[in-house]
């Protein structure tokens, strides 16, 4: 529960990774190109450029966000932290955003842990594998 000059912490309806995000010019609706979680490499340590979606509800207010990557050993190898922020003015409709052409350099395979956070408050996460890619 938010105290009382804190804002609500919203509810993640979507996380998703993928290679990239297009916006419909007159819509404004998103395209994901390719969501996935696992990335293959040829060679270790390499940049990668991910793009990252997010739906969120139950939030009110201005909120900045921050991102993380942590490797298996819980170590952060990795941060960002936008100087923008964004308003949520109706907490009862789902608010999108998006991260795009995000350059993450990976150090070695393995499996790792993107963050998001809120006003510095952790409110989702999820698992990214990166491999090396396999001789066809």
């Amino acid at each position: 529960m938010a105290g009382q000059n804190q804002l609500p912490t919203p509810l993640m309806a979507s996380f998703i990774t993928c290679d990239g995000i297009l916006v419909h010019e007159k819509t404004h609706s998103r395209q994901l190109m390719n969501p996935k979680c696992k990335y293959d490499r040829l060679r270790f340590p390499d940049n990668v450029l991910l793009s990252l979606y997010v739906e969120i509800t139950g939030g009110r207010g201005a909120y900045r966000p921050g991102l993380t990557l942590a490797n298996s050993e819980d170590q952060t190898i990795w941060e960002w932290h936008p100087e923008r922020s964004f308003n949520i003015s109706n907490p009862l409709i789902t608010f999108d955003i998006s991260f795009n052409d995000l350059n993450i350099r990976i150090p070695c395979a393995g499996r790792y842990l993107l963050a998001l956070q809120l006003n510095e408050v952790h409110v989702a996460q999820r698992s990214l594998w990166f491999d090396l890619e396999k001789a066809h």
